[in-house]
C-alpha cells in the first residue's frame, strides 16, 4: 500500500513540473520523419507532429513517371507461337538491315503486395523497318517483290509508324535490395499512323530518294505481348502480336527482341 502510495505521489510531482514549465520544444529526427513536441503552458500541452516526406515524395515522383527505350530485331513468322513458326518469306526482308524501336511514358496506377507488384500504365510509339535489299515492290495491291540487278540501293525498307498504348505488370521479389531487379509483363495496343516505302539510290553521279505513302497492307492495328526483365537501368524485351500485322494475310505474326534502357525504380 506505501509503495503504491508512493508510485502515485511521485508521478503527480512529474506532472506537476511538466505542466508548470513554460514553453518548451523538442525535435526527434526519425528515419524520414521529424517529431515536434511542444509544450506551451499550463492552459494548453499540444503534441505537434509534423512529417517531412521529401525522400518518399521524390521517391513517389520516380515511380509515378518512367520510361521505356527499346530497339531490336523484328521476326515475321507464320505462326502466332514463334517458337513453333519458320520465317515469312512473303517478304523478303533482311534481319541485318531491319529494325524495331519503341519509346513510351509510364504512370503507376496502384501497387499490391507490399510495393512488390505495380501495375502500370503507358503512351508511346513504335517504328517498323523492314530492310528490303535489292528487292523491288512490283505491286502494291499484292506485295509482289523481285531481286533486280540494276536495283543497287543504298536504302530500302517498308517502314511503319504505330501509336503505342501499353499496360504492364512489374514484379520485384528482391524490393529492398538495390540495385533493383524489376520483371514485367504486359500488353499493348499498337495503331498505324503511316506507312512508307524508302528508297535511296545512286545513278551516275545523283542521289535518288523517293518516300511512296501507302498502307502497304499493314494492319490498321494490332495487339502485342510484352515481356521485360530489368536489371538496374538496363534489360532485355520481347514482344508478340497477338494478330496478323499485315491485314491481306492471315500468317504474318511480328515477334520482335532486343535491348532496352528503363528508368523504372
Amino acid at each position: 500500500m506505501r509503495s503504491l502510495f508512493a508510485f502515485y505521489f511521485l508521478l503527480f510531482i512529474n506532472l506537476y513540473t511538466v505542466i508548470g514549465q513554460k514553453k518548451d520544444t523538442v525535435k526527434i529526427n526519425l528515419k524520414h520523419s521529424n517529431v515536434l513536441i511542444v509544450t506551451e503552458s499550463e492552459e494548453n500541452n499540444e503534441w505537434d507532429f509534423s512529417e517531412e516526406l521529401n525522400e518518399k515524395e521524390d521517391q513517389k515522383k520516380g515511380d509515378i513517371s518512367s520510361t521505356i527505350f527499346n530497339f531490336g530485331i523484328p521476326i515475321l513468322s507464320n505462326n502466332i507461337k514463334p517458337w513453333e513458326s519458320s520465317y515469312d518469306q512473303r517478304i523478303p526482308f533482311e534481319s541485318t538491315s531491319s529494325n524495331i524501336w519503341g519509346y513510351a511514358t509510364f504512370r503507376k496506377l496502384f501497387s499490391t503486395l507490399n510495393e512488390r507488384c505495380t501495375f502500370f500504365s503507358g503512351m508511346g510509339m513504335q517504328i517498323l523497318n523492314l530492310g528490303l535489299g535489292d528487292h523491288v515492290l512490283n505491286n502494291n495491291n499484292t506485295l509482289e517483290f523481285s531481286k533486280d540487278s540494276l536495283f543497287n540501293p543504298t536504302k530500302n525498307k517498308l517502314r511503319c509508324n504505330y501509336i503505342q498504348v501499353p499496360i504492364l505488370i512489374g514484379f520485384q521479389p528482391f524490393l529492398h535490395k538495390k540495385p533493383r531487379f524489376q520483371l514485367q509483363i504486359g500488353a499493348s495496343f499498337n495503331y498505324r499512323v503511316k506507312s512508307l516505302l524508302i528508297t535511296k539510290e545512286q545513278q551516275q553521279n545523283n542521289w535518288i530518294k523517293s518516300r511512296i505513302k501507302d498502307d502497304f497492307h499493314f494492319a490498321q492495328y494490332y495487339f502485342n505481348y510484352h515481356f521485360n526483365i530489368i536489371f538496374k537501368r538496363l534489360g532485355i524485351f520481347s514482344q508478340f502480336s497477338l494478330n496478323p500485322v499485315f491485314s491481306d494475310n492471315d500468317n504474318d505474326y511480328l515477334f520482335s527482341t532486343g535491348i532496352l534502357i528503363s528508368t523504372f525504380r
